[in-house]
């Protein structure tokens, strides 16, 4: 049978807005609607003229409708990913009904119908499943639903990495580096993009995802990776985009809660001890038509849709390590005796039995070692500094809070807008955030804490000028910031004064502690960390996009 493709011309007008300042960036507003296209034939294969095409969004009973064309094409562009029902009909046949059809985000789907004659049909016709929908997109593409990510066995609940990014590798040709950066089919990270809700979420400074900068799980509708052959539209080779969940024309909710505890785990076959383990990640959602009783009717107008997440996960690492020990504070190396002879400076003379006498020891240099290097405390270690002679437990609680709202509004059929902001903030604390290591952690410095302060708002008005003429304006921003710090970086200018350390740079705002270390013994450094850190990525967007689809190209 023929088949007719219409020829589309995308006019797209991005602006692009600049952020002056350290990390900041713009980015490219990207269109999340899909399409439903097709032909309607009689039962020899003619085209029908003037059908009636409705289709209607089941989750939230809203009602487009067109006609065919001369040729019998038809066109729904513009549509909300979303299940659908699809009914199709003319004056002397029966109505076609498609059920339950699937369209995701940026999809064009193909409907090709060919209606029956009334009386021998009856009423209505339902297309069976077995006849073919067909996507007119050459994209190579994965996608899941939220429901579909909750319904995984993925052990990422309960954790201090809950990021919906882990995803992604069950999607053929996704691979994660060491540094959780996403490879698409083979091509470097920064082949890829990241979108939510069409708004440009890629880390500006490493060009990879902002992995937490991601809603919660419950507030994700689809989660699509297009792994090749990506519209020219978007940028980049591949792309990852993520749309969010809306209110629908019921309300609907739920709340929930996954718990880990190591005590309920099996032991280790081989230790027969249990690693300690306690995570819990609980949260609920809740949405649905946003009116008010007896004045306003939101059905099928308006709606709104919220969702919380939060994660507790306690955690604490022992951190053994080697200090000065302390008869050496108080200049009495003797320890060393046979092994190195200590020379007086001043003289060139040797210490007797490597002792430095009182008056020749530096009062900066006992401030120094008091405050910024632990004291021995594993008993029996002496002088030695063999093995590790301090030990001590630092907690590292993991604490995550996230909070993402919607509002759709249709003010009518060809208009309608949505607005969405998404709030997480993390503090993960313990021995150092950016690595596992434990060596070079300094327990007078106090608790590492990395810091993520993340926000993502996105907008859109989408107006349907003709059944052909579809215009989106998009716009939104995202903020995803990272302080990482300690207790004691806050006095750094004080100490440093407090030292009698002169000829030194102007503090820096953010504080910090020197590094004085002891070369080749292996003794802990003061400061090794290069801590305190604030990273900031800032994107803004905005962008309007007009589509044309003009003519129809015949082919077989």
């Amino acid at each position: 049978m023929n088949k007719q493709a219409c020829g589309r011309v995308l006019l797209g007008v991005v602006l692009f807005l600049s952020w002056l300042g350290i990390g900041g960036a713009s980015g490219r507003a990207q269109s999340i609607y899909g399409q439903i296209s097709g032909t309607v034939t009689d039962p020899n294969g003619g085209t029908v003229a003037d059908a009636q095409v409705r289709v209607t969004d089941k989750n939230t009973s809203s009602v487009r409708e067109v006609r065919s064309e001369a040729n019998g094409e038809f066109r729904v562009p513009s549509l909300d990913a979303g299940v659908y029902t699809i009914s199709i009909g003319a004056v002397g046949f029966a109505n076609s009904e498609w059920r339950d059809v699937q369209l995701l985000a940026r999809q064009e789907l193909r409907l090709d119908t060919a209606l029956q004659v009334a009386s021998a049909a009856g009423e209505v016709v339902e297309v069976q499943a077995n006849q073919a929908i067909v996507s007119e997109s050459n994209t190579f593409s994965d996608s899941r639903s939220g429901e579909q990510i909750s319904e995984l066995a993925l052990n990422f609940r309960a954790t201090d990495n809950p990021s919906p990014l882990n995803v992604a590798v069950l999607t053929p040709g996704v691979q994660e580096d060491n540094n959780k950066n996403i490879s698409v089919a083979g091509g470097l990270p920064y082949f890829t993009s990241f979108s939510i809700d069409g708004v440009n979420t890629t880390n500006v400074r490493f060009n990879g995802p902002n992995r937490d900068l991601f809603p919660s799980i419950e507030g994700i509708s689809e989660f699509k990776v297009n792994t090749a052959n990506n519209n020219a539209e978007f940028g980049q080779p591949s792309d990852l985009t993520v749309t969010t969940r809306s209110g629908t024309s019921d309300y609907h909710g739920a709340v929930y809660d996954y718990y880990q505890n190591s005590a309920l785990n099996a032991k280790d076959p081989f230790t027969h001890k249990r690693n300690f383990l306690i995570g819990n990640t609980f949260g609920g959602f809740f949405g649905g038509p946003l009116g008010i009783p007896r004045v306003y009717d939101a059905k099928n107008k308006t709606f709104f849709y919220f969702d919380y997440e939060g994660t507790r996960r306690p955690r604490s690492t022992v951190v053994s390590e080697t200090v000065p020990p302390d008869n050496w504070r108080n200049g009495d190396f003797s320890s060393l005796n046979g092994q190195v002879q200590l020379i007086n400076p001043f003289t060139g003379a040797p210490f007797a039995s490597n002792q430095i006498p009182v008056n020749l020891i530096s009062p900066t240099a006992t401030a120094i070692l008091a405050a910024l290097f632990p004291q021995q405390n594993i008993t029996g270690t002496g002088d030695s500094i063999a093995s590790p002679n301090f030990e001590t437990t630092v907690p590292g609680p993991y604490v995550l809070n996230t909070y993402d709202g919607r509002i759709d509004h249709n003010f009518s059929v060809n208009h309608k807008i949505f607005g969405r902001v998404s709030w997480k903030d993390i503090n993960d604390a313990g021995i150092n955030p950016s690595t596992s290591a434990t060596n070079g952690y300094n327990a007078n410095f106090g608790q590492f804490a990395r810091i993520s302060t993340l926000r993502n708002f996105a907008s859109s008005y989408n107006w349907i000028i003709a059944p052909n003429l579809v215009n989106e304006l998009r716009g939104g921003l995202s903020f995803a910031n990272y302080n990482i710090t300690y207790p004691l970086a806050k006095q750094g200018a004080a100490l440093n004064q407090q030292f009698g350390l002169a000829g030194l740079p102007p503090a820096n705002p953010s504080g910090g502690i020197p590094d004085f270390n002891f070369t080749g013994s292996g003794i802990l450094n003061s400061n090794t960390s290069g801590r305190p850190e604030k990273i900031q990525n800032h994107s803004y967007v905005l962008g309007d996009s007009l589509t044309w689809l003009k003519g129809c190209l015949l082919y077989t």
